[in-house]
């Protein structure tokens, strides 16, 4: 035992004893041993020593199968429109062009990382997806960081899950900073775990680094401070007196309340996204700075932190007096340091009170975050005033986007992708955050019981015990004393009063478990709410259900694992049969029944184009009711946990085939297709063949690099980073005559080689002449949305209400001006004129006697019955399983002009380019 000298009321162990696990599931709460695993290879060399067990062989085969999908074939897709930005300007970094933070870049680690990598292995397409490939590889052993808190079974099925997550496969072979800060943030989440479980210097600045890093990536770093800081402060309240949830809760309401009601006479100014010049910047930052809505906001946050100092003060204060009434403190023991004693470790009130007492730690741990920032901002130290607005300015740009609404989708979008793409995850996670509550409020409510079996001499004697104070040699002596007794104790968390706090908090066992459960609804609820939706976003959605899932899945496999090793698989059922045996019948027969219904829906309307009759959708129905008859018979034989755990691995197998499948086809198949909802717009496989021929045909030209190229301004991204050696390049956003002179282009002769969309033609060609050959391509194509945008047909509904009605209510936009008066009557023409304006409609509905929520989740709830029927469900199935799509997808088609001086060198040499192959 090690005596914390700072804390004289309470006394830790520094270490568990080795054979002592953590077991997370929802099943328990609580530390027990369990034997070390079976032994498969011991091998000894010098002084280490490897032991291979059936653990660390699964582990095996994920990290090779990761490195397999991620690496393979990186190049096979041509750069998206946004992986062309991220790859040209790390490039221009890379070769001494500097790095400029600009606040439509988020974050600067992804340019510093892929120019790293290019000045390891070269530039080229390949090498600008290493570093998402490598993180992708590293997500996949990130779930061992918190195997404390998911257990063995649980950290090993997260892993398996990320490994073959169509989400996190198709995002490691992609450029961008989503997979950056799915690691950084499950990183943190480790690190805080673990500085919870045990504080100390390094997981502590190990903490700190993690964040710094994820401000330097994405800001949706804002958010998951906000949202992770959030949870912690609300639990640390409640371990200190859960009163205090009560005062702050009821403030933050009050509050925001004032706030929305001052928004809406006080709109607060638009940001200058558009043109951020220097002085538009500056009368920005003086409107704000004058506005009356930031002022309240100061002052109700003034307000607010007086109320938590005094409210915190007095827990503070009623806990020294309650430990100097017990005698274990003077009266002049710090009221501040009583606050957190004595709270055992393992508890974030106990994780508080070590960094309250060591500050130079914090210090070097905020020092640190710092640093790192201040690296990755100024370009190590190349352009100091980089980092001085680089975050804010980010922050602002990008809260002006929200309004933009940048793809304009629905607000159930996430509904789509989420489920199209991690049903798995999604299906077992919502499973596992809806026990995880049930298991809560029961810990919280029920007083818990232990029974223990313990010698009987560690029982004391009890008071007045005749029998046990009878003098020896009387009929006491006769009645023998049990050698072993059984011992009730109560094992339920102490101190749930509201009071303010005067008894012991111990560590919560579903701390870990709510932590996932508040991310995975944060997230959602912050990104359907968001105005910029995108299907990058969903990895985000998908990283704490997968999370979730491995909990439930440690419960699951868990409980199977004690089941077949433990004494209730011997015994004889019916028969010779081991009850073992029906375990194994149970699960191969669910898994026949979900064959059979798998097969059934791949032959429902296996025609698109030709329907068949309804009624033979009624075979959808077999499956479900051979599962329910196979459950209750399971349940029968061997007990309804374990019957539900051979249906969780039956449905936890069949899901996992159908998300390799879906991952296969999302990363490799339709890759550069956009028939995946996920791809939303892609550059065509032309472009790459197209730049393919143009570099073979330079190498024989004399001038070969510095051959004159020139190109649409429209198709700079990828064209930039594709054409990057060619150093005598042109980017024209005009190719009248008129705009060409002045940029000091009089011949378009000069240019053996033009690039320029198809809209272009009738300014370019009439200057080209006869002189040049035309080819036309595919630039880029994307996925026709049209269907599921008018899913909810909301906006239809609300401009039917609303038309011919006298308006109740003033109505603004997003900058402040009235879109619609109170007392104006509503027309059909006016409304449809304001239905692409983010709110307006909804607010007029909601302000004419309409609920713009209700309404939405009928419609969706309409929707979602009407397209489980008919042909609608035989349409959604298979593209569900084959990605067959109704509607058409959109291209953008672009021509290549060859001057006739070199077109035979481009027929001749141009062919020695293999085709892509024809995936329409």
């Amino acid at each position: 035992m090690a005596i914390d000298e700072q804390n004289p009321l309470y006394t830790q162990t520094d270490e568990l004893p080795p054979d002592t696990v953590i077991e997370s599931g929802l099943d328990s709460g609580y530390s027990h041993s369990r034997p070390p695993s079976k032994r498969f290879y011991v091998h000894r060399f010098g002084g280490f020593t490897f032991k291979l067990n059936l653990e660390v062989l699964l582990y095996l085969i994920i990290i090779i199968f990761a490195l397999f999908t991620r690496f393979a074939d990186l190049d096979s897709r041509a750069l998206h429109h946004d992986e062309g930005v991220h790859a040209y300007y790390s490039y221009q970094y890379y070769i001494g062009g500097g790095y400029e933070q600009e606040p439509w870049k988020h974050g600067p680690l992804l340019y510093h990382v892929t120019a790293a990598t290019f000045w390891l292995f070269g530039d080229s397409v390949t090498t600008a997806r290493f570093p998402s490939a490598a993180l992708g590889v590293i997500m996949v052993l990130l779930p061992l960081l918190i195997r404390r808190e998911l257990g063995r079974w649980g950290a090993l099925s997260a892993s398996f899950l990320l490994a073959i997550s169509p989400l996190f496969l198709y995002y490691s072979r992609f450029i961008r900073e989503d997979i950056f800060v799915a690691v950084i943030s499950l990183l943190l989440v480790g690190f805080i775990f673990r500085f919870i479980d045990k504080p100390g210097r390094s997981h502590f600045y190990l903490l700190m680094a993690s964040l710094a890093l994820l401000f330097c990536t994405k800001v949706i770093s804002f958010f998951y401070v906000a949202l992770f800081g959030g949870f912690l402060f609300a639990w640390l309240c409640w371990q200190l007196a859960p009163r205090l949830l009560v005062i702050i809760g009821i403030y933050l309401l009050v509050a925001l309340a004032g706030f929305s009601f001052l928004a809406g006479f006080y709109p607060l100014p638009p940001i200058p996204s558009d043109n951020p010049n220097p002085d538009a910047l500056k009368t920005y930052v003086y409107q704000v700075l004058s506005h009356p809505l930031v002022w309240a906001a100061l002052i109700l946050g003034i307000i607010g932190l007086v109320l938590i100092y005094y409210a915190f003060k007095e827990v503070a204060v009623n806990r020294r007096n309650y430990f100097t009434r017990m005698g274990l403190v003077n009266s002049t023991y710090r009221a501040s340091t009583a606050l957190f004693m004595p709270y055992e470790p393992g508890t974030v009130a106990y994780a508080v009170g070590w960094l309250g007492r060591r500050w130079k730690v914090v210090g070097v741990g905020f020092a640190l975050a710092f640093g790192i920032y201040s690296a990755f901002y100024t370009g190590f130290f190349s352009s100091p005033a980089q980092g001085e607005v680089g975050l804010l300015s980010t922050l602002f740009y990008w809260m002006a986007q929200q309004g933009v609404e940048r793809g304009a989708q629905p607000w159930y979008y996430y509904m789509l992708t989420l489920p199209l793409y991690e049903p798995l995850a999604l299906m077992f996670g919502s499973i596992s955050g809806i026990l995880i509550l049930w298991q809560t409020i029961r810990f919280g409510t029920r007083r818990k019981i232990r029974r223990e079996i313990i010698p009987s001499s560690d029982i004391p004697d009890v008071e007045n015990d005749d029998e046990l104070d009878a003098p020896v040699g009387t009929m006491a002596e006769t009645v023998s004393r049990p050698r072993w007794q059984v011992r009730e104790t109560s094992t339920s968390i102490k101190g749930n009063s509201l009071l303010p706090g005067e008894r012991q908090r111990l560590p919560h066992p579903y701390f870990a478990p709510l932590f996932l459960l508040t991310w995975a609804i944060g997230n959602f609820i912050f990104l359907s709410w968001a105005g910029e939706k995108m299907p990058w976003l969903t990895i985000h959605l998908a990283l704490p259900f997968i999370l979730l899932t491995a909990y439930l899945c440690q419960s699951v496999f868990g409980g199977i694992d004690k089941y077949l090793s433990g004494a209730e698989s011997r015994e004889l059922i019916i028969y010779k049969f081991r009850s073992v045996h029906f375990f194994w019948i149970l699960t191969g027969l669910l898994l026949f029944v979900g064959v059979l219904g798998y097969t059934i829906t791949m032959n429902v309307n296996v025609n698109s184009a030709i329907s068949q009759p309804r009624s033979s959708q009624a075979l959808l129905w077999i499956p479900l009711i051979l599962s329910i008859f196979l459950l209750i018979s399971g349940s029968i034989l061997l007990g309804s946990r374990i019957a539900f755990y051979a249906v969780g691995l039956v449905a936890f197998g069949l899901m996992s085939y159908f998300t390799l499948h879906t991952a296969f086809a999302y990363a490799y198949v339709y890759a550069d297709v956009p028939q995946e909802i996920g791809i939303y717009t892609q550059t065509s496989p032309d472009v790459v063949r197209v730049v393919k021929e143009i570099n073979t045909v330079a190498n024989v030209l004399p001038q070969r690099y510095r051959t004159p190229i020139m190109y649409d301004n429209d198709a700079r991204t990828p064209l930039d980073f594709y054409l990057r050696d060619f150093t005598n390049r042109n980017v024209v956003k005009d190719f009248s005559a008129q705009a060409l002179s002045p940029n000091g282009i009089d011949k378009l002769s000069t240019y053996p080689i033009i690039i320029a969309f198809t809209d272009k033609r009738t300014l370019l060609e009439p200057q080209l002449g006869d002189r040049y050959e035309r080819y036309t391509y595919s630039f880029r194509a994307w996925f026709g949305e049209e269907t599921y945008r008018n899913f909810v047909p909301i906006a239809d509904k609300e401009i039917e209400f609303l038309t011919g009605k006298t308006n109740q209510t003033t109505v603004r936009d997003n900058v402040g001006q009235v879109a619609v008066a109170k007392g104006e009557v509503m027309n059909a023409d006016k409304l449809q004129s304001l239905r692409t304006t983010k709110g307006i409609l909804d607010k007029l509905y909601n302000g004419n006697g309409g609920n713009s929520w209700i309404l939405n989740t009928s419609l969706l709830v309409s929707g979602v019955s009407k397209e489980l029927q008919g042909d609608d469900f035989s349409r959604l199935w298979r593209y569900v399983v084959f990605r067959e799509v109704v509607q058409p997808i959109g291209t953008l088609d672009f021509d290549l002009y060859i001057s006739k001086d070199i077109l035979a060198l481009y027929r001749q040499y141009g062919d020695l380019v293999e085709r892509p192959l024809d995936r329409s």
